[in-house]
């Protein structure tokens, strides 16, 4: 196995791999070492990562989990509420049955983490700094994959070329291998940009994640270790770069009138940061020889914090079918087994797209009759048990057939 992509689900994918006896070689790009000396200093960004409770399960088995201890903060109750307007919805973890309806762990922990669970993983090779430049299919059941090197490295002391029976992408929402194969994609610009900070508030949040729908965009905050919270604040490109440019003051003046006073005032933020929000979906997720995972199959909008848990559910079963494959002596590259994969993961990577997108269409619009409708929807929705319950169990990962690795099991 070869893959293409070193970020939080292209790392999972490969210790899940290794630690069902499959060798396999990972390419990434950044070279992993921490850039600044400053405390939580990393190669992998900031952001607050919402994990449900099927990628606490896989990371669990994977033994990622335990790595993570003080840095995890469970999320107890969510509340989602429209700026302005009278409704909102709400969901306890003890209505579900479980501890948490999710947990929020930063970006850089995570990532450090699974760089930690690598390292102690036999039969896997990592290859950085390093690139993909070129991929060749050949008749004698292999991928080529030419390495090429980043910027300001060597390749001295690395292979020129990989050969495996199967590639997986792996490479993010603007993968260019994916472009490179010819992969079609569906594309949605929301226009929008979302700004991530951490932020302090003057009151505990005792465990709740808010979703709240401003005019600007949703804005959304999740409990986090020390009592921070971290913002994921979704709005068009000109109003993120007034907020990118404000002094830190301004900023917390901006978020405490959009927030409100549920937390009381923000006293204080860490470093904020921007980023582009698009949706894309790949138009196909196997090939000859090859598989597309992650963002790459399939990138979201951040409103739901679906899209690494989407990811991760990809990696386990990916790991699942080519671990099978394996132990019954076939090519994990078969068309037949990619096939299988790719079935088996169609319900819900369309589930989980279009309930985003829906969701972010559904509040962007200020449309007056729509704008009581969706009110009146948050309400019945705060009110039906029992469409809470199903909705509750999809949005923790738990609905359909489990992998083997959110059950507790090696792939």
């Amino acid at each position: 196995m070869a893959i293409a992509g070193g970020g939080l689900v292209g790392m999972s994918l490969a210790v899940a791999l290794g630690r069902g006896d499959v060798a396999v070689t990972l390419v990434e790009s950044s070279d992993g070492q921490k850039r600044h000396r400053a405390p939580g200093a990393s190669a992998y960004d900031s952001r607050p990562i919402a994990l449900s409770q099927s990628s606490r399960r896989i990371l669990e088995t994977l033994g990622v989990w335990q790595e993570l201890g003080r840095s995890l903060t469970p999320i107890t109750r969510i509340h989602v509420s429209d700026r302005g307007h009278f409704a909102f919805a709400r969901m306890r973890a003890e209505d579900h049955g479980v501890d948490a309806l999710g947990y929020v762990v930063g970006a850089a922990e995570l990532g450090e983490a699974l760089q930690a669970a690598l390292a102690n993983t036999q039969r896997v090779c990592v290859l950085r700094p390093a690139v993909v430049a070129d991929v060749a299919r050949q008749h004698s059941g292999a991928v080529t994959l030419s390495i090429g090197a980043q910027a300001e490295s060597r390749l001295e002391d690395r292979p020129r070329a990989v050969h495996a029976q199967l590639m997986v992408l792996c490479d993010g929402g603007r993968s260019p291998l994916r472009a490179q194969l010819g992969i079609a994609v569906r594309e949605r610009d929301y226009g929008q940009w979302a700004v991530t900070a951490r932020v302090q508030p003057r009151l505990a949040h005792h465990g709740v994640a808010y979703e709240r729908f401003t005019a600007s965009g949703p804005l959304a905050l999740l409990p986090m270790h020390a009592g921070a919270c971290g913002l994921v604040w979704s709005m068009d490109a000109s109003a993120s770069e007034r907020l990118m440019a404000l002094d830190d003051d301004a900023f917390l003046a901006v978020l405490n009138e959009q927030f409100g006073t549920r937390l009381g005032a923000f006293l204080a933020t860490g470093p904020r940061s921007a980023f582009a929000v698009r949706a894309t979906s790949a138009s196909q997720v196997v090939g000859e020889r090859f598989a597309v995972i992650g963002n790459a199959a399939n990138h979201l909008h951040p409103v739901a914090g679906q899209g690494l848990n989407l990811g991760l559910r990809d990696a386990a079963v990916l790991a699942e079918t080519v671990c099978a494959s394996v132990r019954a002596g076939v090519d994990p590259g078969d068309a037949l087994v990619l096939a299988r994969y790719a079935e088996s993961r169609r319900a819900d990577q369309k589930r989980v797209s279009a309930a985003t997108d829906a969701l972010v269409r559904l509040f962007s619009n200020r449309f007056a009759p729509l704008v009581a409708a969706r009110g009146l929807g948050l309400l019945a929705f705060d009110l039906l048990a029992p469409v809470k319950r199903r909705f509750g169990r999809y949005a923790m990962g738990l609905g359909g057939r489990q992998s083997r690795l959110a059950r507790g099991l090696l792939p």
